[in-house]
């Protein structure tokens, strides 16, 4: 079905939303047109747009009164893409729209791809830059499914304060909340935090190994990043390692097997140098 040029913007904003005793917040815009285009971005902050989406699309459609037949909801997820969700529309109990059976496709539409891209583009770029005003960096994270493990990184910690940070392995909001806690130790008691290092104190529950990513991987998980470094890989990148229930870590014996998918490590292994 063909589509229509992007109209005016009915609204254009962060978006709160419920899914069960779970919230969550996104960017999302919406435009009219020939048809209404809800775009949904997802920002890291509680239940992921993807395991949100039938609540997002429920509440736009309710809340801004939009003909469910007559909407093209997109969905734009970090380091992975746009796409385009369909569903199937019933009716509540209060006899409005509700949105169910939610089914994703690859977002094609290279005319409308390309406006909807900057203004994705846009919104990502005002966000990691109140982060950094508020916080003295930005993270974005990405939620892990059967393609791979999670993973969460920074943007503007260099090179005022260290080197960018990444971490697989665990969900977004641990490893934010294990970042803000390296950087108040670099803030606060100047601890210097060197590649190839164990450090100890960070977490209460076991020690983290800190190495420089290879350059090669930085197109491939820190897009972000580099556009914020001027669309270069000029940057340090430290990808922050945890170990198994014994404290070992990925490249050392007996490291625990159920790990091992767990943590790519994008550097070469000690044991391997």
């Amino acid at each position: 079905m063909p589509t229509s040029e992007r109209g005016d913007a009915m609204f254009d904003g962060l978006f709160d939303y419920t899914v069960g005793p779970f919230a969550g917040q996104c960017h999302l815009t919406v435009t009219e047109g020939e048809r209404t285009i809800v775009l949904a971005s997802e920002i890291n902050e509680g239940r992921t747009v993807t395991n949100a989406v039938e609540a997002i699309a429920t509440k736009a459609i309710q809340t801004f009164q939009i003909d469910p037949q007559q909407v093209l909801f997109i969905q734009h997820v970090p380091q992975e893409g746009y796409f385009e969700v369909h569903f199937h529309w019933e009716l509540g109990p209060d006899g409005r729209p509700v949105a169910t059976a939610p089914e994703w496709e690859p977002f094609t539409n290279l005319r409308l791809l390309g406006q909807v891209e900057d203004h994705g583009v846009d919104q990502t770029r005002a966000k990691i830059w109140a982060d950094v005003q508020k916080y003295g960096f930005s993270v974005l994270g990405v939620v892990g499914d059967q393609s791979g493990p999670h993973f969460t990184y920074t943007i503007g910690l260099y090179p005022t304060i260290m080197p960018e940070l990444i971490m697989f392995g665990i969900r977004p909001d641990g490893a934010t909340t294990l970042f803000h806690q390296i950087v108040k130790k670099r803030k606060d008691e100047g601890m210097i935090f060197e590649s190839g290092k164990t450090y100890e104190g960070i977490s209460e529950k076991y020690p983290l190994y800190f190495h420089q990513v290879d350059r090669e991987h930085y197109h491939r998980y820190v897009l972000a990043a580099i556009r914020w470094h001027n669309e270069t890989r000029e940057f340090p990148l430290y990808q922050v390692v945890w170990p198994d229930t014994a404290s070992r870590f990925p490249w050392q014996a007996n490291f625990e097997e159920r790990f091992t998918k767990d943590q790519p490590l994008l550097f070469r292994a000690p044991s391997q140098s």
